[in-house]
């Protein structure tokens, strides 16, 4: 029995996955969805015209759908893997990834405030700030991670007062910040990333009052074959250490 497209009636071919034509998937990635590197999971059932997100899970895990990301508790493709399929008409299912960008970071929380043990007395806890990032392997090869490194690219004077909202700490990873730019070494450890292997991490970031800091994570890595090695960064993002006694910040900040 003939599939038929859900949005012009085109005959669908026996490449197509979704629910629309090709062609008409190729109009909806036209749209511009997002400027971010990937697709997630809403943005696939839209593209490929699917009546509800658990489809795309399960076309995902079957590899039917090209370009995932190992990102735990997520589904998320790269754009360039899903274009290249949707353009060629579904042929082009196996997507050549350069080895340098097939090792992903992704940063799930930057800036939430953590504090060691609450009972302890309020002027001498400790507080920090989160960082939370995932680190994934999107190729065949097996990985080696080496070394990962918060780096400090700018700072500058911070004056509002500590936000609110907190998570109780110890985490497995600690760095204490000084407040001009520089690396650190969140952990020499090394980690090994088999196909779609991924793993989370948290870091507590420590700093004098009153800064703010631009930062990006550096992981470097190298590939068990070939023994390359590669750097891979993250986005850069910023962390605010609040200045006891500073301005307030706007309602609409913490909303």
């Amino acid at each position: 029995m003939l599939k038929i497209c859900g949005q012009c009636g085109a005959t669908l071919s026996r490449y197509n996955t979704g629910s629309y034509c090709f062609p008409c998937q190729e109009k909806r990635i036209a749209e511009k969805i997002s400027d971010r590197p990937y697709y997630d999971l809403d943005e696939m059932q839209y593209i490929l015209g699917l009546d509800h997100p658990e489809s795309v899970k399960r076309l995902g895990r079957k590899g039917m759908i090209p370009g995932k990301i190992p990102v735990i508790k997520e589904h998320r493709y790269f754009k360039d893997a899903v274009d290249e399929w949707i353009h060629s008409g579904g042929k082009a299912n196996q997507w050549n990834q350069p080895l340098e960008s097939s090792f992903v970071i992704s940063i799930r929380d930057t800036g939430g405030t953590v504090l060691e043990d609450a009972t302890r007395d309020t002027e001498t806890r400790k507080v920090g700030k989160l960082v939370a990032f995932t680190l994934g392997n999107s190729s065949e090869n097996v990985m080696i991670v080496e070394k990962i490194c918060l780096e400090v690219q700018r700072c500058q004077p911070y004056d509002y007062a500590p936000g609110i909202g907190v998570r109780l700490y110890p985490f497995r990873y600690e760095v204490e910040l000084c407040p001009q730019p520089g690396e650190y070494v969140v952990t020499e450890e090394r980690f090994k990333y088999g196909r779609y292997d991924a793993d989370d991490f948290d870091v507590v970031c420590m700093s004098p009052h009153g800064v703010e800091y631009a930062m990006r994570l550096n992981v470097y890595w190298s590939d068990l074959v070939t023994k390359k090695a590669f750097a891979s960064h993250s986005d850069t993002f910023r962390i605010c250490f609040g200045k006891p006694g500073g301005r307030r910040l706007p309602l609409a900040v913490y909303e």
